[in-house]
């Protein structure tokens, strides 16, 4: 039986949501606290697992859904980051 082969366009539009998610988180969390990772470098890979979690469990996003939709939610995080504020909250 032959695996099918990711698609990389939907992977790096994938990628390019979770990179989005990724700086809202960290700017959540060092609003006023400074540079939390500069102190303490794990906080970059706490902040991805964040933005992972946010990416595939509360948006639902895997490797099945198409491109389209993909591209609709970056440009919707990059138009409204107030879109994911309330998930990132609730993960904080």
């Amino acid at each position: 039986m032959e695996v099918p082969h990711a698609d990389p366009q939907r992977e790096a539009l994938r990628s390019a949501i979770h990179t989005l998610i990724l700086q809202q988180v960290r700017e959540s969390c060092e609003k006023g606290k400074g540079r939390l990772s500069v102190h303490f470098p794990e906080m970059e890979e706490i902040y991805s697992s964040v933005a992972e979690n946010i990416l595939s469990r509360d948006l639902e996003i895997s490797a099945e859904i198409n491109t389209e939709t993909l591209c609709g939610w970056v440009e919707e995080i990059k138009e409204n980051p107030d879109t994911l504020k309330s998930l990132i909250s609730e993960h904080m």
